[in-house]
């Protein structure tokens, strides 16, 4: 009975910690979304420091700007870290969270689908 519970116990925490780690990766990935179409929106406007922006951005979701890099195609690409979620943050509190990339720019690039015949 006790190992039953055990093993009951030890399925329940890895059930937990997936779904925080899948639900810290999608957050991060929305505001590394959200940070490199502010840095895109700003350098469109003129901006002078988009990557400035995105930082900001970054920030109000909950993350940091890693890497921020303006590209020669008129888009910028940027690096955004994220948090690990609280139950994890406390098993194992050398966890770094989730690195994401994420990249915008004028639509019409190359890399877009349906782009050029």
């Amino acid at each position: 009975m006790l190992a039953a519970l055990a093993v009951l116990g030890a399925l329940t925490l890895t059930v937990a910690v997936t779904g925080e780690v899948a639900l810290a990766r999608h957050r991060t990935a929305a505001v590394a979304d959200l940070a490199a179409l502010a840095a895109a929106a700003a350098r469109a406007r003129g901006d002078p420091a988009p990557c400035a922006r995105a930082s900001r951005v970054a920030h109000a979701g909950g993350a940091q700007l890693a890497a921020c890099h303006e590209l020669p195609d008129g888009s910028v690409a940027v690096a955004v870290s994220g948090p690990v979620g609280p139950l994890l943050g406390r098993l194992l509190p050398s966890t770094r969270g989730p690195l994401i990339l994420a990249r915008a720019g004028p639509a019409g690039g190359p890399d877009v689908v349906g782009a050029g015949g």
